[in-house]
């Protein structure tokens, strides 16, 4: 019989627009990331109206993503969007993290890594001291945003009972995996759903999202 396992928690990002973000706030989602990385093609720095923000459930904590951002972008931004999580997604060192920690002791850190073959998870264990929670995305140049999914079977080696977001082309068809790997893996905590679910960059079918959100919910006969 397979182990109990918390319900997964649900993060979408690469959020931009007032109105959208008004009907896919009415999912629900635990965290809604919008991305301050300007060669993004999500970037939400000239667009994102502060007070759309304002109106997002209690509960939903918004998460800014950045890519090797410098302190005064990162405090101009938590100031402007009042953001509850930084979500590091660039070659920030443990040191950096720390030190980011510290320059924003309110806001809590998480830390992205692209996976591949040939990653080390033995780099994981300094960041355990700065970062919440981790987030596995598909190896890239572009640091994310590209809708391919890596292998998922190469997180069996993942060492460390540190929580862990599943991301980089996730989608519907999915689901069944999803909740399969997450009675497996403990540390499986959440899934980062983004550009699999767009109608255009930056604008998210609500349609497509509430099916994810039921086959995640769904219960196995």
């Amino acid at each position: 019989m397979a182990a109990s396992h918390s319900p997964l928690l649900r993060k979408i990002c690469g959020m931009r627009e007032t109105q959208n973000i008004a009907e896919i706030a009415t999912l629900e989602p635990d965290f809604m990331g919008f991305i301050f990385y300007p060669p993004s093609k999500r970037f939400a720095g000239d667009t994102l109206d502060p007070s759309a923000l304002k109106q997002l459930p209690p509960h939903t904590k918004k998460v800014g993503v950045f890519v090797n951002a410098s302190d005064e972008d990162l405090q101009m931004y938590v100031e402007r969007y009042d953001l509850d999580i930084l979500q590091l997604h660039g070659d920030e060192s443990a040191t950096r993290c720390v030190h980011i920690r510290e320059l924003l002791p309110s806001l809590t850190l998480w830390k992205a890594f692209g996976v591949d073959e040939d990653f080390d998870f033995d780099v994981l264990t300094p960041y355990t001291q700065s970062c919440a929670r981790f987030v596995f995305d598909t190896k890239s140049k572009q640091y994310g945003g590209t809708g391919r999914t890596f292998r998922w079977d190469l997180l069996e080696a993942y060492p460390l009972t540190h929580p862990f977001f599943l991301s980089g082309g996730l989608n519907t068809e999915h689901t069944e995996e999803i909740k399969r790997r997450a009675q497996l893996w403990p540390a499986l905590c959440g899934v980062d759903l983004n550009s699999q679910f767009e109608l255009r960059p930056g604008f998210k079918s609500f349609e497509r999202l509430k099916q994810m959100f039921h086959g995640l919910d769904a219960k196995e006969i």
